[in-house]
């Protein structure tokens, strides 16, 4: 799945700037992501300590994002949504 390539490059950013995202965004998103071939689950918590990346659901998420894997469309739609979205 395209989807963990995505998370693997905000992760490398959450790592570099986890305090300040942590600061500004405030919040533990949850993102479901699949279709066909199944579904996987992604947490970005950027609420607690320097913020971190997980695969699985969180105990509590402030934002659900489910999406289809529609593997093209997914991995556009990711880079130009995702990052950006929680990135300057």
């Amino acid at each position: 799945m395209q989807a963990s390539n995505v998370f693997f490059e905000l992760e490398k950013r959450v790592k570099a700037q986890g305090a300040a995202l942590v600061k500004r965004i405030n919040g533990v998103y949850e993102f479901d992501i699949g279709g066909q071939s199944g579904r996987q689950s992604w947490t970005v918590d950027l609420k607690n300590g320097n913020g971190s990346i997980s695969n699985g659901k969180p105990a509590k998420a402030d934002v659900s994002i489910s999406i289809g894997d529609e593997v093209q469309n997914l991995y556009v739609y990711e880079q130009h949504y995702v990052l950006k979205f929680f990135l300057p």
